[in-house]
């Protein structure tokens, strides 16, 4: 499936597991993605600290801290950012607590790219969704006329009950 060049994410990947890493980026860039990657969890959370990413997948089980750690630190940087966590160790308890912290999905290894592809594509949604949502509130917001130029009955210009029509 291959993503609108006019809209790139930057996914930030991050998997102490080279091979792994490289497998990910692949599938990531070859669906129209650009990949930034991080080999361990202070990594990440230095480049979530420098770049805004759309997206973070990460390890849940990784040197210099964990998964959970990136997800905080994603959160916490921007919350709207979908993080989905992926982990060789599918644990309930771990998943629990992933959701929690507010992460986007549980992704459990081995990756099947299909539905990598698939969970990435739903975050992106939802981002935009809620991107749109936030952007209509605003506009809404911005159009409505300060409190005393609402009037419930009468326009102060034509004395009509209905603004549209005019007085005759």
């Amino acid at each position: 499936m291959q993503v609108a060049s006019d809209f790139m994410p930057d996914i930030l990947l991050v998997e102490d597991k080279e091979s792994l890493r490289r497998v990910l980026r692949l599938t990531l860039e070859h669906a129209g993605y650009s990949v930034t990657e991080a080999a361990d969890a202070r990594a990440a959370i230095n480049e979530i600290g420098r770049v805004p990413h759309k997206i973070v997948l990460t390890d849940l089980r990784m040197p210099n801290g964990s998964g959970l750690d990136v997800l905080r630190a994603s959160k916490n940087a921007d919350n709207d950012v979908p993080v989905i966590v992926m982990t060789a160790y599918g644990s309930i308890d771990e998943a629990v607590q992933a959701m929690k912290d507010g992460a986007h999905d549980f992704l459990q290894k081995p990756v099947d790219s299909n539905h990598l592809l698939l969970l990435v594509e739903r975050a992106l949604e939802q981002l935009r969704l809620r991107t749109e949502t936030s952007v209509a509130r605003r506009v809404v917001k911005a159009l409505r006329l300060p409190a005393d130029h609402r009037r419930v009955g009468r326009d102060q210009t034509s004395g009509c009950r209905d603004p549209t029509r005019r007085a005759d």
